[in-house]
């Protein structure tokens, strides 16, 4: 009885160290369909509503804590994507792994504001509610077997 309990222990220690792993994120200080490094504020704006969901943030040319720079599998990738059109401004966030593994992708936020700079604002603060819905952990099946 013990036994199984110290190793149902260990898998739940297990679980919650991946767990916490995996609250970082990297993110881009400039993505593809920018000119510059944060135009109209976009990626500092993004980090913001990361932190403000809980996670560790890091634009990719920061300087990384030790644990992810010796293995940048202790941290998820973030990419903003643009899928605007002329009438409509429209974002998709997505989280992958260290091996480009989509592990979860926001539902397309969008807005009809003509100016540029508030579309961005507006469609990155839509952004906020639908990051919520990621649980910030992607657990792989494994099969345990315990031994009495």
């Amino acid at each position: 009885m013990m036994k199984n309990f110290s190793i149902l222990a260990l898998v739940f220690l297990s679980i919650s160290s991946f767990a916490q792993q995996n609250k970082t994120i990297i993110i881009s200080n400039k993505y593809e369909f920018q000119k510059e490094k944060n135009t109209y504020n976009i990626n500092n704006m993004l980090k913001a509503i990361l932190v403000s969901n809980n996670y560790q943030v890091f634009f990719e040319d920061e300087v990384l804590p030790a644990e992810i720079a010796q293995n940048r599998c202790n941290a998820l990738t973030g990419v903003l994507l643009d899928i605007s059109n002329l009438f409509v401004t429209k974002l998709k966030f997505q989280i992958l792994d260290c091996n480009n593994n989509l592990l979860f992708e926001t539902e397309e936020v969008r807005t009809k504001e003509t100016d540029l700079q508030n579309a961005y604002i507006e469609t990155i603060k839509l952004l906020s509610p639908e990051l919520k819905k990621y649980s910030g952990t992607v657990i792989q099946e494994k099969d345990v077997v315990v031994t009495p």
